[in-house]
């Protein structure tokens, strides 16, 4: 009885600490508006890895950033009107996978590199697909048991679904392969993937959720054979509309999806039993949640706080975390007083070496008004195992 009471004030006085930092994309882009296309933090990582680019422009960039702000290298990349992109690593400090959308020639399409050094240099970009109409870019999916790579794309004229694998050890990318009829533009039809494993018995499963059409319903669907085959679309918000889903998440316990419902809600999914069922929709974030303003991502530890929202101008900033021992959303507030127009929030989590005393969130952020990266770095003090 006094462990549990200890453990009780523990949460109610868990210390949390913020400290932010801002770095500036401007120099780099001779003063034009810079676009943060993608983030990606491995766990247990100091270093954020960013792709950036500049509407207009013939170039992008990765640049590793520090939580301090400091830059400590960064490869451009030439490339007509860079659009979009995809970051992934493969979790050992060394390979990053990049899927980036751009325009080549009167065409869209979309190219792919690695990088074994963590971004310091990059194989030659080389197309996923065939260029007989315009391709955008939907996500891409790295599953680190198998080593294998997904691209999913949308196509502008038959506005379908697809998606491309590349096998371990192979350069190639397969044909594509049709996933599904989005029935409306593609632009309102950005698909989300992620991937949970049961690696004891050699099962992967690979999960796609994209809006049905515009403000449509929110469908799914998934592979159980290293993409193989692919089960028949079907709604997971029972009924209810959606403007964008903002990501897939696999992690060791669930899947989870975020999205914008149609009423400009930040909107929460979860299944623990690989996309067979559900969750009924959660709701995280009451104001509205402007267009990829959602990240998720996983913390270590059974008191992990997962998700996190940016809405756009609050009169108090704030995001919401979802606590996966209670399974219900926290609001925080950040301590940025002038966060406005927020086009990019991601999240990561890390446990101190320990285990399980302490987990630092760091978000990375767009400020569009400003043009600045901004890293924010919040440590809180949670109770160990022993302290219960």
């Amino acid at each position: 009885m006094l462990s549990i009471l200890i453990f009780a004030i523990s949460l109610l006085f868990a210390s949390v600490q913020s400290k932010w930092t801002a770095t500036s994309l401007l120099e780099d882009f001779g003063g034009n508006a810079a676009k943060i296309m993608a983030v990606y933090r491995e766990p247990n990582s100091p270093v954020s890895h960013v792709i950036v680019g500049a509407r207009g422009l013939v170039q992008y960039m990765h640049l590793a950033v520090t939580d301090e702000g400091a830059i400590l290298y960064k490869t451009s990349f030439r490339e007509q009107m860079a659009l979009n992109a995809v970051l992934r690593g493969a979790g050992d400090g060394k390979r990053l996978f990049l899927a980036v959308h751009h325009s080549a020639g009167y065409r869209q399409v979309v190219s792919f590199c690695e990088s074994a050094d963590f971004g310091r240099t990059w194989t030659p970009r080389s197309r996923v697909a065939s260029d007989d109409e315009d391709k955008y870019l939907a996500d891409m999916v790295y599953e680190r048991e198998t080593g294998r790579v997904f691209v999913f794309l949308t196509t502008r004229d038959s506005l379908e679904l697809r998606v491309v694998s590349r096998a371990p050890g192979s350069v190639a990318f397969s044909a594509e392969t049709k996933l599904a009829d989005l029935g409306s533009p593609v632009e309102s039809n950005e698909a989300r993937a992620g991937y949970t494993a049961k690696p004891q018995q050699n099962a992967y499963y690979v999960h796609v959720v994209y809006v049905g059409t515009t403000f449509g319903a929110l469908m799914y669907l998934r592979s159980q054979d290293n993409g193989a085959t692919w089960s028949v679309p079907r709604e997971i918000a029972g009924g209810a509309k959606a403007f964008q889903v903002s990501q897939v998440l696999g992690t060791s316990e669930a899947i989870y999806v975020s999205y914008v419902s149609g009423e400009g809600l930040g909107m929460l999914l979860y299944s623990t039993d690989h996309g067979a069922t559900f969750s009924k929709p959660i709701t995280l974030v009451t104001k509205n949640t402007p267009e990829n303003s959602a990240g998720i991502s996983e913390c270590a530890g059974k008191k992990g706080l997962l998700a996190t929202f940016v809405p756009r101008k609050l009169a108090g900033p704030a995001y919401a975390l979802w606590n996966t021992a209670t399974m219900k959303p926290e609001i925080r507030a950040t301590p940025y007083d002038g966060l406005t127009d927020v086009t990019y929030a991601g999240v990561t989590c890390v446990m101190d070496t320990d285990g399980t005393r302490k987990t630092t969130t760091t978000t990375v952020i767009h400020e569009n008004a400003a043009y600045q990266l901004l890293v924010a770095v919040e440590s809180e003090r949670v109770p160990s195992e022993r302290d219960e």
